[in-house]
């Protein structure tokens, strides 16, 4: 679904600002991180759902990605990370985590469990690597009526092992926030 772009910032400038973010996100092992680095202010993180699923129940996929079998739980955890600014709050991101917590050392179970802080959060003191497989540019709505622009999908791995799949939509909201803008053009007429 085609919608309406920036008015007050060029085609080029929207284009730059989506390339650079996908740089960052692929050099990057925290999508939180990278978010937060791009509003240049910690982004907030707020769990949406949280539940064990069998991989049976989703796409194939996922199987796949976490090298599981299909009769296995995992943990599904939706969230958002926004940015709350002049009294609004903004979706900049959503994320959907699968999470192979077995997996997990014992601390970080229960801190998932919890569901105070973002899986990147919770992993980085162990030392997790992310492995982005795709980043597609995308023009679609959600079912609030906010345009989505990324579409990425990565894995987490903790020495050498798939622990998480993530699938993370960048919103437009962060795109607008950091895009530069420019004043309109002014058309004066002379007498």
């Amino acid at each position: 679904m085609i919608t309406h772009r920036l008015d007050t910032a060029s085609r080029g400038d929207l284009d730059e600002a989506l390339r650079t973010l996908t740089a960052w996100i692929r050099d990057s092992d925290n999508f939180t991180d990278v978010i937060s680095r791009w509003v240049r202010t910690p982004a907030e993180y707020r769990l949406l759902e949280q539940g064990r699923v069998r991989l049976s129940t989703l796409d194939h996929s996922y199987a796949t990605a976490l090298g599981m079998d299909p009769s296995a739980w995992v943990r599904r955890r939706n969230s958002v990370l926004q940015l709350t600014a002049r009294g609004r709050t903004l979706v900049l991101a959503e994320v959907a985590s699968t999470i192979a917590k077995q997996r997990l050392p014992k601390s970080a179970g229960d801190a998932l469990d919890e569901g105070i802080l973002p899986l990147g959060a919770i992993l980085k003191p162990l030392g997790v690597r992310r492995h982005t497989h795709s980043v597609e540019r995308i023009d679609e709505l959600d079912g609030s009526g906010r345009t989505r622009m990324l579409r990425v999908r990565a894995t987490l791995t903790l020495v050498g092992v798939v622990v998480a799949e993530v699938d993370e939509t960048v919103h437009q909201a962060l795109i607008d926030h950091r895009l530069p803008v420019r004043p309109a053009r002014v058309h004066v007429a002379t007498a």
